[in-house]
């Protein structure tokens, strides 16, 4: 399984997740998860990067982190209501669990029309 994870990515990708061994075991343990419902709508979204927590959202109330001007996120970590659900790191998307999420959200703007 974590060959078939590595086998893909990027050399930069890679040496963020050797830099990084808590969020490699992060991202191992997701990837064989399955991408979140079409319906799905998380309560509690938290994103994070190599200093911590940057960013979220409890319900109707959001919160954010003051990092400094200079601050560069050598990956983005997103979660959903405790769950990863999307990896950036080293230029690429890692994992990403929304795949049907975007898609039922294009959808739904198509409707609107």
């Amino acid at each position: 399984m974590i060959e078939q994870l590595l086998k893909g990515l990027s050399i930069e990708s890679i040496e963020v997740l050797l830099r990084y061994p808590q969020w490699r075991a992060r991202v191992i343990e997701a990837y064989p998860c399955s991408p979140l419902p079409m319906d799905y709508s998380p309560l509690v979204v938290e994103v994070f990067d190599q200093q911590g927590l940057l960013a979220g959202r409890v319900g109707d109330y959001g919160y954010s982190v003051e990092v400094p001007f200079n601050h560069v996120s050598e990956f983005t970590a997103w979660y959903f209501d405790g769950e990863l659900v999307l990896f950036q790191g080293g230029g690429e998307i890692v994992i990403n669990r929304l795949s049907l999420v975007s898609v039922a959200a294009l959808f739904e703007r198509s409707d609107e029309r």
